[in-house]
């Protein structure tokens, strides 16, 4: 039996900006896909915290005891084994410029679970693994990329060194800047256990910036599995307005478009760029997480008028069984009202997806073109297990779309929508369509029978209302 369970909290009112800042349809037959434009995302712990936290209270004052008190001008930090500069698990690498089994400065060189590292994912190095590091300043590419004082200089003669299959990582220097790289294909890792990581290395907090006029990583209709990519900010420049390269349309971002398994992407903000996630042919993604990232301010030119020739979002998936979307933050995808033919369309959202085994939890969901998520499924028994649970919707037309494009029956089963907070959906009314919804859910008939409203426990709205049917 299809079954959906929506739970509701009664009224609360959430001013917007404030929370942002805290924490950081209509007859829509489309086949949508986006990206946007934010400043949410500079205050939160979407990151990791790497620096070293110390209160340095400036006062001129002095103290007339010799003992001194509790607000003294100097607070030393914590000293813990991620920054005493000794190597505490004795695996070759020191503190958290160096050592990924660190989440943050104050925690322990041993890598452990997510519940152990504050949510964040850490890694221990193995003994086999081979280890790049990739500077843009510092690096030379006739190096041998082994340390940090001989650091290669190009992203892809890093990966020219690992090797396919196996454990290895590429590190790129916290605060240093690529233009124009890109790694292709990539490489797959050893398993789920012993993945091949993407990460970063370095003094610097600034997490190390590449910026793309094509796609990242293109899986190109291969399969490519147990890669981790972590701690990158990626921009498309060509979209970055004023830029001597600006036209608006080019770009990149992950295109994952193939197949593959266990495929983290974790602590990364992308800038004007896309997110795919697209099954193909004979492949198919599996266990993906995309957790803890900032994606935004994805947009194409042209697409005023409801053209729906470009249909750009934050974050497209067809046909990926298992997706774990948590702890991150959509702002601002499919539009960008600074660049007059850059509109607003029913067509472009911050999230476009299809995927069974769907889990989309504690996210800000911010600002779209038009949905902050759509759910899209065109066969019945497409999409089953979806879970929508604590999420922040702001803004937008449509908080969640569930429904619409096409007429087949029971095309989503097994679905529950609890503990989020939709709050001013509609309020800067982007596409001009005048409706504010902020739950529409169409076409899934026979679950409707089952639909189970409790009013006054957990979703909580200040905003416009909902929709259920079929169109």
């Amino acid at each position: 039996m299809n079954r959906v369970f929506i739970i509701f909290m009664g009224m609360l009112t959430i001013f917007g900006t404030a929370v942002l800042a805290g924490c950081s349809g209509s007859n829509d037959s489309e086949n949508d896909q986006g990206d946007t434009d934010s400043d949410t995302s500079s205050g939160t712990d979407t990151y990791r915290d790497t620096d070293l936290d110390v209160d340095s209270d400036s006062d001129s004052g002095s103290d007339s005891d010799s003992n001194p008190d509790s607000d003294s001008d100097t607070v030393p930090p914590t000293v813990s084994d991620c920054n005493d500069g000794i190597d505490n698990d004795s695996d070759g690498y020191t503190d958290w410029q160096n050592d990924l089994g660190c989440a943050n400065a104050d925690d322990d060189e041993t890598s452990g679970s997510r519940e152990m590292e504050e949510g964040f994912t850490t890694f221990d190095i193995g003994a086999d693994s081979t280890v790049i590091y990739v500077s843009s300043t510092d690096g030379d590419d006739d190096n041998d990329g082994l340390t940090p004082d001989t650091p290669v200089k190009t992203i892809a003669k890093g990966a020219s060194l690992v090797t396919d299959g196996h454990n290895d990582f590429i590190l790129l220097k916290r605060g240093d800047v690529w233009r124009g790289e890109s790694l292709g294909r990539f490489l797959s890792g050893q398993d789920a256990e012993h993945p091949m990581v993407i990460a970063s290395y370095g003094d610097s907090t600034e997490l190390p910036r590449v910026e793309l006029d094509n796609n990242f990583i293109d899986h190109n209709g291969q399969a490519r599995s147990f890669v981790s990519i972590v701690g990158l900010e990626l921009v498309a420049y060509p979209k970055i307005v004023g830029d001597d390269n600006y036209d608006g349309s080019t770009g990149g971002g992950f295109r994952y478009v193939g197949g593959g398994s266990d495929l983290l992407i974790e602590g990364c903000r992308l800038t004007h760029c896309e997110l795919t996630v697209q099954s193909y042919d004979v492949n198919h993604y599996e266990n993906v997480e995309v957790r803890r990232n900032v994606i935004e301010m994805n947009y194409h030119i042209d697409t005023c008028g409801q053209n729906a020739t470009y249909r750009p979002s934050g974050m497209y998936t067809s046909h990926v069984d298992g997706l774990l979307i948590e702890d991150n933050i959509f702002d601002h995808n499919g539009w960008n009202e600074d660049v007059a033919s850059a509109c607003a369309t029913m067509y472009n959202h911050n999230m476009y997806l299809n995927a069974d085994n769907l889990v989309i939890r504690g996210n800000i969901i911010a600002r779209a073109s038009s949905m902050g998520i759509k759910m899209r499924s065109d066969i019945t028994g497409d999409c089953d297990t979806l879970l929508f649970e604590n999420n922040f919707f702001v803004d937008g037309e449509i908080g969640l779309g569930i429904g619409g494009n096409t007429e087949e029956p029971g095309r989503f089963s097994n679905v529950t929508i609890k503990d989020n907070i939709f709050s001013q959906i509609g309020l800067n009314n982007p596409t001009d369509r005048n409706f504010s919804w902020m739950l529409d859910m169409a076409d899934i008939d026979t679950a409707l029978n089952s639909i189970t409203l409790i009013q006054d426990q957990i979703n909580r709205c200040t905003c416009g209302e909902m929709r259920f049917g079929s169109r």
